[in-house]
C-alpha cells in the first residue's frame, strides 16, 4: 500500500511539472506596462511591450485586463509584439503547446505567433542569423509558402467572439529564419538541437497582428510540456 502511495505521488508530481505554465501572469491579472526596444533588455517572466514602428503605426496597452493591439498600417513581423521572455528555466527538448484566447476586432482579423532565441549570434559577414522553434506540424519539402517559425489564425466569423489558439512548437529543432521555403532555398535549414542548446536557456514569445486596420485582444496565455 505504502509504495502504491509513493508511486501515485510521483505520477503526480511528474504530471504536475510537465503541465506547469512557462509563461508568468498568463491571465494578464497584473497589468503590463513595462516597454522596451530591444526583447534582450526585458526580464524573464515578465510581460513586454515591442514597438519600433513608426509613430501612429501601431497601438499596444493593457484594456480591461487584456492585452490589445491595433494598426493603422501594415507592420514589421520583428519590430510590433505583445512578449514574454523565458530565460534560466528547466526545460528539455520536447513538444510544447502555446495557446491563449483571442478576440479579434473584425472577422478578417489574424493573430500571429512566433518563439525565438532572445540574443541572436551574427555569421561572420556580422549577419544576424534567426533562430526559432519549429511548428510542430511543420514539413519543409510540403509546406513551401507557409513558414516554420510562424503560425497565424484568423478570428470568427463574429467579431468580438473568443476564439482559442493552440499551436505545438517542437522544441527539439530550430529554424533559421521566419520565411518560407519558396523564398529561401536551400538557404532554410532547421537543426536538431540538444539540452545544451542556447535557446532552451534564454528566449521569448511573440503575439502580434501585422496586417493593416486589424485589432486583436489576447487572454489567457500558456506554455505548457505535453
Amino acid at each position: 500500500m505504502r509504495k502504491l502511495i509513493i508511486l501515485s505521488l510521483a505520477l503526480l508530481t511528474t504530471f504536475g511539472v510537465t503541465s506547469q505554465n512557462l509563461l508568468k501572469n498568463g491571465d494578464f491579472a497584473n497589468k503590463v506596462t513595462t516597454v522596451v526596444n530591444n526583447p534582450a533588455k526585458a526580464k524573464s517572466g515578465e510581460w513586454f511591450i515591442m514597438n519600433n514602428e513608426a509613430p501612429g503605426a501601431t497601438e499596444i496597452k493593457y484594456v480591461d485586463g487584456m492585452m490589445q493591439m491595433t494598426n493603422t498600417q501594415k507592420v514589421s513581423w520583428y519590430k510590433a509584439y505583445i512578449g514574454q521572455r523565458v530565460q534560466n528555466v528547466d526545460i528539455t527538448p520536447g513538444i510544447y503547446t502555446l495557446s491563449f484566447d483571442f478576440i479579434g476586432g473584425s472577422k478578417d482579423a489574424k493573430v500571429y505567433v512566433y518563439i525565438r532565441q532572445t540574443k541572436d549570434i551574427k555569421d561572420a559577414d556580422n549577419k544576424i542569423i534567426q533562430t526559432f522553434f519549429v511548428r510542430n506540424d511543420y514539413d519543409m519539402e510540403k509546406h513551401l509558402y507557409a513558414s516554420g517559425a510562424t503560425s497565424n489564425k484568423l478570428a470568427d466569423e463574429q467579431p468580438e467572439k473568443r476564439i482559442k489558439f493552440s499551436v505545438d512548437y517542437n522544441f527539439g529543432k530550430t529554424i533559421n529564419s521566419i520565411n518560407n521555403k519558396k523564398g529561401m532555398g536551400d538557404r532554410l535549414q532547421i537543426t536538431e538541437i540538444d539540452a545544451g542548446a542556447p535557446i532552451l536557456s534564454d528566449f521569448f514569445v511573440a503575439i502580434q497582428v501585422i496586417d493593416l486596420g486589424q485589432t486583436i485582444q489576447i487572454d489567457n496565455v500558456s506554455l505548457v510540456k505535453k
